[in-house]
């Protein structure tokens, strides 16, 4: 049911950084996602996928979250960095790769 599908997406996989802001901390992953979680570890949300498009990811390592909330995330081996909202909402992109 939908327990199980949420606890398969909820488990991390091979953390590779971690950001914190306000009650979320922000988790990239080896398989190709940011996972949103509460301050108490409580799964929130899965952001992104694999690929190579907006919101796409491969191999996101490290993140972190400017003075405005806006998350940077660096996308290594799209050689690229994706920036989103604060609601996590794609705002733009620099580097090789780039759309």
């Amino acid at each position: 049911g939908d327990v199980e599908v949420e606890a398969k997406i909820s488990k991390m996989y091979k953390p590779k950084g971690l950001s914190i802001y306000g009650n979320n901390i922000l988790v990239s992953q080896s398989n190709d996602v940011i996972s949103n979680y509460q301050l108490d570890g409580k799964f929130i949300s899965r952001i992104g996928k694999p690929g190579k498009r907006k919101l796409e990811f491969n191999n996101p390592r490290g993140l972190t979250f400017d003075h405005n909330g806006d998350l940077y995330i660096c996308d290594s081996y799209n050689n690229r960095v994706q920036i989103l909202s604060k609601k996590f909402v794609f705002k733009d992109l620099f580097g090789r790769n780039s759309l």
